[in-house]
């Protein structure tokens, strides 16, 4: 929501939800970073025009500044405007950025005056674009030059203007750099999702942007993909969603939020998913959809790391049977002991179908499935349901 220096809140800027998932992503990731440091503002309203700076961060000089913010924290380090850009920012867009920096400034000698003050120089408000690519020669129409004792990527304009162009893709893959690279693109970004989920469990950033990136994945699945990079960054926000998941259930959250979030993954992820498969794979059987459209959400997280890995309709036939196969025979060896090897290796002369309709079984028996006591009444329920097999025959 758009807001005034003084927190009152003014007009919706425009419907978050109909907002670029990425541009929103960036908001509340660099306010989840910045709110322990100081007063942050998203969609800051320029007094007397209609435009707004995307965040706005004051740091409180009674706070301790967070120590593991990297390159983050040193450029938060005094007031700023933070202005970040999915695509290579076009020469208007600077003069833009530029354009609402100077009425910072303004705004803030304004008040200085107003209380008495005098606003020194090092003092006024800064401004940092942060650009997930760059094109040089909007760099070079900028005046931006390379900023001395700072990392490869960051540009400094004018030094009238007090702002700088920070080129994430530039930027060297140190830990310095990690928290600004989330906000990259591509490959870049993709790297910088995959440090993230390798940290350890107990990291103190860790869950919470993970959480981030799981809200992420499901306002992008629950979207039409037509950015082929985007594609992309959803397998990888796949792992990064799965961590968080399984996160958040060890720490037993409300389950009406949970299963809330898994209805809205599942529905975007099977469109995503069959998408994807029919342009790499083909048009898909009716059967393979099917298929696909009977998978949990867990299997569909397991398919969306697998994907790129599938290369005819056939391998993902066996993937899917190996996955349907695995989960039979959990259900069937929990239930019955004894079972063992044996039992996996009849399930192996199984085909698709045969899995899928023992499965179907499974689901429909109910109170019949609960009263199967023997190995041998097993075999008498499932030959009932029609399917025949001279492996599991001999285990009666």
């Amino acid at each position: 929501m758009a807001q005034r220096r003084d927190g009152s809140k003014t007009r919706w800027l425009k419907d978050e939800m109909a907002q670029n998932p990425f541009d929103q992503l960036a908001k509340q990731y660099l306010e989840e970073f910045l709110t322990s440091a100081g007063q942050v503002v998203r969609n800051l309203e320029i007094p007397g025009e209609a435009k707004f700076v995307d965040v706005f961060f004051s740091p409180n000089p009674e706070t301790t500044p967070p120590t593991d913010l990297g390159l983050l924290g040193r450029m938060t380090q005094r007031m700023c405007s933070l202005e970040p850009f999915r695509n290579a920012p076009t020469r208007n867009e600077v003069r833009t950025c530029i354009l609402k920096l100077l009425w910072l400034q303004e705004e803030e000698r304004r008040r200085a005056k107003q209380t008495g003050q005098r606003l020194r120089e090092e003092n006024l408000p800064q401004l940092w674009i942060l650009a997930a690519t760059t094109t040089r020669p909007v760099l070079e129409d900028a005046g931006a030059v390379a900023h001395a004792n700072w990392p490869e990527g960051v540009y400094r304009l004018p030094a009238l203007f007090k702002a700088a162009i920070v080129a994430i893709d530039q930027l060297p893959e140190t830990d310095e750099t990690l928290w600004l690279r989330i906000l990259g693109k591509g490959a870049t970004q993709e790297r910088a999702i995959r440090t993230v989920v390798a940290l350890p469990s107990d990291h103190p950033r860790r869950r919470n942007i993970l959480r981030l990136l799981a809200s992420w994945k499901v306002r992008i699945d629950l979207g039409e993909l037509e950015d082929s990079e985007a594609r992309g960054t959803i397998m990888v926000l796949s792992q990064a969603f799965l961590e968080w998941e399984q996160a958040t259930e060890a720490r037993g959250l409300q389950q009406g939020l949970q299963q809330g979030l898994q209805q809205g993954l599942q529905v975007g992820e099977r469109q995503v998913l069959k998408r994807l498969l029919a342009r790499k794979l083909g048009v898909l059987s009716e059967s393979l959809t099917a298929s696909i459209d009977a998978l949990s959400l867990e299997q569909l997280e397991a398919l969306a790391v697998d994907l790129f890995d599938l290369e005819t309709v056939e391998d993902l036939e066996a993937w899917l049977l190996t996955v349907k196969r695995s989960l039979l025979i959990k259900q069937f060896t929990e239930r019955f002991e004894g079972l063992g090897d044996e039992f996996e290796s009849a399930l192996a002369d199984l085909s698709l179908e045969q899995i899928e309709r023992m499965s179907r079984q499974v689901m429909a028996a109910g109170e019949e499935w609960v009263r199967l006591e023997s190995v041998e009444m097993l075999w008498e329920w499932v030959q009932k349901g029609g399917i025949k097999s001279t492996t599991l025959g001999h285990l009666s």
